[in-house]
């Protein structure tokens, strides 16, 4: 039987060493308990940010709204998950995942996990110069077959898509480029995208496939063009003189050229202040 040594306490304090014993109330009855454990030390970030995920995504599942649980149902048919599954996976923001040719994948789940404190990089984002504007500012008119933005990125950055918005023609080609530049403004390296072939007259943005990786430091212009007119075509895209970006950048200015097929040794236009409606989805 365990002897309590008593100590200086409260009147109404049931007695106890520290760090060794204490009693408690059980079912009516006092009982004598080994002193709790000393907590270890605070989880990191990641450890909170997952538990909290893992309860929510829990409750979600258990407790869903009438709606989300007959849509979970009625997925469900034919798989081999069950709806509790499908809730899950919804909560998790991994209802699909995107296997890419590379092996890399992309779910939903990729754009809502909070960033944790202090600098993180961001990977497969859509980032936009003007996009606010893009069918309110006025198409451009100037005689150049292609158009867009010059800029130098303050950090190393990959572009795996691109988008821009134009007023096509139809059955015209349009393609992306995005060149290096030297100092002089000469195109020193350049990747094309493959081309459309527009089938409609709207105005929208408009999705290349174009990858290139970025050097902090390099000049380089994104443009978007028709090369299957004339030199002098003046490409319809909407333009605004206040150039941004958004993404990390040092210098931006507009990039245009007369020339159906941009080559490396030519020089690229850069004396405009503006920059059309462009979209880049970057890792950086």
């Amino acid at each position: 039987m365990a002897v309590i040594i008593p100590a200086n306490l409260a009147p109404d304090t049931m007695p106890r060493i520290r760090g060794v014993i204490l009693t408690q109330p059980w079912r009516g009855l006092w009982v004598v308990r080994s002193w709790p454990k000393k907590r270890g030390k605070p989880k990191d970030w990641t450890t909170r940010f997952l538990s909290q995920q893992f309860a929510y995504a829990g409750r979600m599942a258990a407790n869903p709204e009438p709606k989300s649980y007959a849509t979970a149902v009625f997925l469900s048919q034919g798989s081999h998950w069950v709806p509790r599954d499908i809730l899950t996976l919804a909560a998790y923001g991994k209802l699909y995942e995107i296997v890419f040719e590379d092996g890399t994948t992309s779910t939903q789940a990729d754009h809502g996990a909070p960033a944790p404190p202090g600098p993180k990089p961001m990977a497969n984002q859509w980032l936009y110069s003007n996009y606010a504007t893009p069918y309110t500012a006025a198409n451009s008119t100037t005689a150049f077959a292609f158009k867009g933005s010059a800029f130098i990125p303050s950090q190393p950055m990959t572009i795996l898509m691109t988008q821009a918005v134009i007023t096509p023609v139809i059955g015209g080609f349009y393609r992306m480029i995005i060149c290096r530049l030297n100092g002089a403004n000469v195109i020193q390296e350049i990747a094309t995208s493959a081309a459309i072939v527009a089938a409609d007259t709207l105005e929208r943005l408009y999705e290349f496939d174009l990858g290139f990786t970025l050097t902090a430091g390099e000049r380089y212009a994104l443009m978007i063009g028709r090369s299957d007119n004339t030199n002098t075509y003046a490409l319809p895209t909407p333009f605004v003189s206040v150039p941004t970006w958004l993404f990390p950048h040092t210098y931006i200015n507009s990039a245009r050229i007369a020339q159906v097929n941009p080559i490396v040794g030519q020089t690229v236009d850069v004396s405009l202040a503006g920059t059309p409606t462009l979209g880049v989805m970057a890792e950086y």
